[in-house]
C-alpha cells in the first residue's frame, strides 16, 4: 500500500526536516576521502521523481543532459590544480541538428576515455551523449562540462537516442556538399585551428581601427606589466565573475548593541540563480603590455592562460605576495612572463567601442614558433599582393631607403615599456631623399636648412618672423 502524503521534489521546503517521497535512483556512485582514497566517504545518488523531477547537488551553475555530433576533438592539454598537481583535459565541438555548435569540456577520467575512443574508433562520424553534466554561462557564451564521479558519456553506443540522432544528422548533412563538411570526426589541435582558420591576423597598429564586436589575432612580444591595474579579482566559487563586495549586520543577541559587521560577497553574474557567494575565489587578471613593429597595446591576461605560464594558482601567489616585502610591487613569479613572444587571440567587444577602452581581453594564447611563423608569413604575403595592386613597379619609382626593427624600435623609462620611433626613422630617410633629388635638378648651395649632418640655426617659424626671403631654385643648364 502506497503511503499517504507523499511529496513530490519540487514541493520539498527547507524549512521542514521529515519527508516522504517516491523515487527512482537513477545514478549512484560512491565518493571517496580525500585524505585517504581506499576509504568510502559517502555515497551519492541522483533521484528523479514520476514528474521528471530530479534532485541532487553539483558544484557548477546548471544541470544539462547534452547529445550532439562531434563536430572537432582537440587535442589534451594539462592543466595546473591545487597542491602543484596536473589534471588533464579535452575541448570538443558539438553540433546539433540545426547546424549550432558548443564546447564540451571532458576532465580526467572522461577526458581519457575520449582520448581512447578517437585513438581505436572504427566510424567515421561520432556521436555521443553526456548525462548529469554541468552548464556554465559566460555572458552570451554557454559552455558545458563533465560533473566528477556523477556524469556518464556515452560514445556512438547502441542506444536509441544517439542513433535516432545520427540517422538525422547523417540525413541533413547528405544534402549539403562535400566542400563544407569533412569525411569524419577527428583529432585536431586546438591552437592550429584557433589561430590559422577564419580569424583575422592584423598588427597591433590597426586594432583601434577595428569598429566592430569580432575577434582577432595579433603577435608580439610581452614588454612590461602594468603596475597601476590589480593583477588578481574575487569570483564567484561557481562562476568565473566577479563579485560585489558588501557588509552585513549580524546581530548576536537580543541586545541592539551586541552585533558584529562581516563581509558578504554577491555575484555579478545575472544568469545565475545564486547571489550570495560564501568562498570567493582568487583569479589573475593580469594587464599586460604587448609590442610588435607598429605599436604598443594592453591585454588582458586571464585564469586559463596564466596558470598554464606561471604554473601557479592566483591565490597562493598572493598568499605568498603578501607575508613578503614585496605586497606593494608584482610578483616575482610573474617574470617568467616578460620578453616571451606570443600569439594572441583577444576579443573587441561592445564595451571597448562604446567606451573607447583601448585594453583587450586574451582568450587563448601561444607560443608554438610554427604557428606564429605562419601568422607572420601570411600577413606579409597579404601585404605584397595589396600592394602589387595598387601601386606601380619597382621600376617606376626612385629607390627608397628601408627602415630596419632594430632602428625603429627603442625603449625608454625605469619600466621598460617601449616606445615606437618609426615615425622619427622615416621622417630622416625621407628628407635624405628629397635634399637628393633637389640637388639632381637644381644648383643648390649647402644650407644648414636642408643637411641632415649641420645643426639647423633658424627653424622655419623663426625664418617667417623675420622676413627671411627663400633663395630662388635655378634649374641646371645641360651643356
Amino acid at each position: 500500500m502506497e503511503p499517504k502524503n507523499l511529496i513530490k521534489l519540487r514541493e520539498l521546503d527547507a524549512t521542514k526536516t521529515n519527508y516522504t517521497i517516491k523515487v527512482r535512483v537513477v545514478r549512484l556512485w560512491r565518493k571517496p576521502n580525500n585524505k585517504n582514497p581506499n576509504e568510502i566517504w559517502s555515497i551519492e545518488m541522483i533521484i528523479m521523481d514520476e514528474e521528471h523531477s530530479q534532485l541532487h547537488k553539483f558544484s557548477g551553475n546548471k544541470d544539462a543532459d547534452i547529445i550532439g555530433y562531434v563536430y572537432k576533438c582537440y587535442e589534451v592539454e594539462k592543466k595546473p590544480v591545487r597542491g602543484g598537481k596536473e589534471a588533464i583535459k579535452m575541448e570538443i565541438k558539438l553540433e546539433d541538428l540545426e547546424g549550432r555548435h558548443i564546447i564540451l569540456t571532458l576532465w580526467e577520467e572522461y577526458c581519457q576515455q575520449m582520448l581512447n575512443y578517437m585513438q581505436n574508433k572504427q566510424q567515421a562520424h561520432v556521436f555521443l551523449i553526456l548525462q548529469f553534466g554541468n552548464l556554465h554561462i559566460y555572458g552570451h557564451n554557454r559552455t558545458v562540462s563533465n560533473v566528477y564521479d556523477a556524469t556518464r558519456l556515452f560514445i556512438n553506443s547502441p542506444i536509441d537516442e544517439i542513433l535516432e540522432f545520427k540517422k538525422s544528422f547523417l540525413s541533413n548533412i547528405g544534402e549539403e556538399t562535400s566542400s563544407h563538411r569533412s569525411v569524419g570526426t577527428s583529432m585536431v589541435s586546438s591552437l592550429e585551428d584557433e589561430f590559422l582558420n577564419d580569424i583575422d591576423f592584423i598588427n597591433i597598429r590597426e586594432i583601434n581601427e577595428i569598429k566592430e564586436v569580432k575577434s582577432l589575432i595579433v603577435v608580439g612580444k610581452i614588454k612590461a606589466l602594468c603596475i597601476e591595474k590589480s593583477w588578481n579579482y574575487r569570483s564567484c566559487d561557481l562562476c568565473k565573475n566577479g563579485v560585489e563586495t558588501t557588509t552585513v549586520r549580524i546581530d548576536k543577541g537580543e541586545n541592539p548593541a551586541d552585533f558584529e559587521v562581516a563581509k558578504q560577497y554577491k555575484c555579478l553574474n545575472d544568469n545565475y540563480t545564486q547571489t550570495i557567494v560564501s568562498s570567493p575565489m582568487i583569479r589573475y587578471k593580469i594587464p599586460i603590455r604587448v609590442q610588435d613593429c607598429t605599436g604598443t597595446v594592453t591585454l588582458t591576461m586571464f585564469e586559463r592562460e596564466a596558470n598554464k605560464l606561471i604554473g601557479r594558482i592566483a591565490k597562493d601567489v598572493l598568499d605568498e605576495q603578501e607575508q613578503s616585502a614585496e605586497f606593494l610591487t608584482l610578483p616575482a613569479a610573474f617574470n617568467v612572463l616578460l620578453e616571451r613572444k606570443f600569439a594572441f587571440r583577444i576579443e573587441i567587444k561592445n564595451y571597448n567601442l562604446d567606451n573607447n577602452a583601448e585594453y583587450f581581453s586574451i582568450t587563448k594564447l601561444t607560443e608554438d614558433l610554427n604557428i606564429i611563423s605562419k601568422l607572420e608569413k601570411n600577413f606579409y604575403n597579404n601585404q605584397v599582393e595589396d600592394s602589387d595592386s595598387v601601386n606601380p613597379s619597382n621600376s617606376e619609382l626612385p629607390l627608397q631607403t628601408d627602415v630596419s626593427l632594430k632602428d625603429s624600435i627603442s625603449c625608454t623609462a625605469d619600466n621598460g615599456t617601449p616606445i615606437s620611433n618609426s615615425n622619427e626613422s622615416m621622417g630622416t630617410a625621407a628628407s635624405v631623399d628629397l635634399k637628393r633629388n633637389l640637388e639632381d635638378v637644381y644648383d643648390v648651395d649647402e644650407s644648414s636648412a636642408l643637411s641632415s649632418t649641420k645643426q639647423q640655426k633658424i627653424h622655419t617659424k623663426d625664418l617667417r618672423d623675420a622676413n627671411w626671403n627663400e633663395t630662388l631654385l635655378i634649374p641646371k643648364t645641360e651643356k
